[in-house]
C-alpha cells in the first residue's frame, strides 16, 4: 500500500504534467473553445486533454466538428448518420488532444415492431448449510462464526 507521502508525490508529478501540457497548447485550445461557444457546451475539463461535452442538433455536431477541423484537428472517428451520441478524440499537429462528446437533443423513442425473445430466468437461491452431526460444539460455533 502506498503511504500519504508516495500519494502526494504522485499527485504532484500528474499535476505538473497536466498543467505543462496545457501551457504548452493553450494558444490552440482557447481557438478551439471560442470557436465552440456558440453551441450549447455543457461542460469543459481537462485531464490531459481538453474534455468537451456539447448538446443540440445534427447542425450542432456538424458546426461543431467543422470547427475543429478548420483549426487543424483530425479526429479518430467520425460521427454515424442516424446515432445519438457521438464521442472521438480529436488531434492537433501540435500534439493537442480535444475529446469531444456530442449528445443529440433531438432523438425520441419510435416504435419499430415488435418481437417476442425466449430468455433464461435466474433467481437466487440461498441454502442452509448443514453441519454434519460429529463436529463438536466448539467446532460449531467456529463454523457459525464464518458464515456471514
Amino acid at each position: 500500500m502506498k503511504t500519504i507521502r508516495e500519494l502526494r508525490e504522485e499527485h504532484d508529478k500528474n499535476y505538473a504534467e497536466t498543467r505543462s501540457k496545457l501551457e504548452e497548447h493553450e494558444i490552440i485550445f482557447d481557438s478551439a473553445l471560442r470557436a465552440l461557444s456558440k453551441l450549447n457546451v455543457v461542460s469543459v475539463y481537462f485531464t490531459g486533454t481538453l474534455d468537451i461535452s456539447i448538446t443540440g442538433d445534427k447542425h450542432a455536431l456538424t458546426a461543431g466538428f467543422g470547427a475543429l477541423r478548420r483549426l487543424g484537428f483530425e479526429p479518430t472517428t467520425r460521427p454515424k448518420s442516424g446515432e445519438p451520441q457521438y464521442h472521438t478524440f480529436f488531434t492537433h499537429e501540435s500534439g493537442a488532444q480535444i475529446w469531444f462528446a456530442f449528445s443529440s437533443t433531438q432523438c425520441r423513442r419510435v416504435k419499430t415492431g415488435t418481437k417476442t425473445v425466449e430468455q433464461d430466468v435466474y433467481e437466487t437461491v440461498c441454502d442452509e448449510m448443514q453441519l454434519p452431526d460429529e463436529i463438536t460444539a466448539r467446532q460449531a460455533e467456529v463454523v457459525e462464526e464464518l458464515l456471514f
